[in-house]
């Protein structure tokens, strides 16, 4: 309103404007909105309101029961206070991250309505923090003042007792004594570990009713015996099995040996090219074959296999010294191509 013009009958005191332009001269401006500082200053706050938050919250004891202290509803109220003290390493993160996000703004020293708006944000989430961190504090406020209360109490009977029997009343102060102590008994029996006085309580009877440790049974000689004849058979089964795996070796580099020997066989007619690589490629077939079977006989340890495997392997070598030396009469012999895959054809 101080930046309307300025009316022409109002420069003077003589008046002589309207009723509209007297009235806007007696409006008096609205109180600013707070500064730029300030709701930096409340903003900080509210991180530090954070901080301080999250830091009394993972102080907050939620272990009583057990104690020695809170005979009275500890149990009841751990799980409220472990609820409180939950958030609290989320409060210290925020916390800091707050004090960034205000520095930031600070240094920006631009304010708007998102700054604005980000700013009182991080004031409320500060106080709603540390309420709720003060709400659980309230909480374990009142059951240890309940539990200190009830503590005085029962303590104080022994100063009343003392007073009775100055006084010569020795019956009252007896019976005064005796119920003081057995209220501090019961508080104490309350406020322990229940776990500690079940062991100290079972501990005898279990120790009586633990049976004698005994040695392990004595063991028969016929079981001695069938359990050495059982690890020398095993042992016997593992050397035969390296040994197969040896012959496999062999073997297969024999095969190799023998697909290389096949290949400078001479094909003469009727065989051409065509039934030439037919053959190849059967006998190739046939040898991947018998190496699958030989693996599968070494892990089984069938040393059967393994002789059958070897003389099939000689019977093919004889056959390709034939083969080499006049194809076409082995061709007239057996009717098709010479190849190793007709001498082993009905085997693998």
């Amino acid at each position: 309103m101080r930046n309307l013009p300025a009316e022409p009958g109002h420069e003077g005191s003589g008046g002589g404007g309207s009723a509209f332009a007297d009235f806007i001269s007696r409006l008096q401006p609205y109180p600013p909105p707070p500064g730029f500082q300030l709701a930096l200053l409340y903003a900080a706050g509210g991180a530090v309101a954070l901080l301080v938050a999250g830091i009394f919250g993972a102080a907050l004891p939620t272990d009583l029961e057990g104690n020695g202290f809170h005979a009275i509803g500890a149990s009841q109220v751990e799980p409220i206070l472990g609820f409180f003290a939950a958030p609290s390493p989320a409060f210290v993160y925020l916390g800091f991250l707050a004090l960034g996000v205000t520095a930031f703004v600070g240094m920006r020293r631009r304010m708007s309505e998102t700054t604005g708006a980000i700013l009182a944000a991080l004031t409320m989430i500060g106080m709603a923090a540390f309420l709720w961190t003060a709400a659980g504090w309230a909480v374990w406020g009142l059951v240890t003042g309940a539990n200190a209360l009830l503590w005085l109490l029962v303590l104080s009977a022994i100063p009343i007792a003392v007073v009775l029997l100055l006084r010569g009343e020795l019956f009252g102060a007896g019976v005064t004594l005796v119920i003081a102590l057995v209220f501090a008994t019961a508080l104490q029996q309350a406020a322990s570990d229940p776990a500690t006085s079940s062991d100290s309580y079972a501990g005898p009877s279990q120790e009586a009713a633990a049976p004698p440790v005994t040695g392990p049974p004595p063991v028969s000689p016929a079981v001695e015996q069938r359990e050495e004849e059982a690890e020398r058979r095993q042992q016997q089964r593992q050397r035969k099995r390296q040994a197969l795996v040896q012959q496999r070796i062999a073997l297969e580099a024999r095969m190799d040996a023998e697909f290389a020997g096949w290949r400078e066989v001479p094909y003469v007619p009727p065989c051409g090219q065509q039934e030439r690589r037919a053959e190849l490629n059967s006998l190739r077939d046939i040898f991947a074959r018998m190496k699958e079977a030989l693996r599968y006989a070494a892990r089984h340890v069938e040393a059967g296999v393994f002789r059958q495997a070897g003389s099939d392997l000689e019977r093919m070598s004889r056959y390709r010294e034939r083969a080499m030396a006049n194809p076409a009469a082995s061709y007239e012999e057996s009717g098709f191509c010479p190849g190793g895959a007709g001498a082993l054809r009905f085997i693998w």
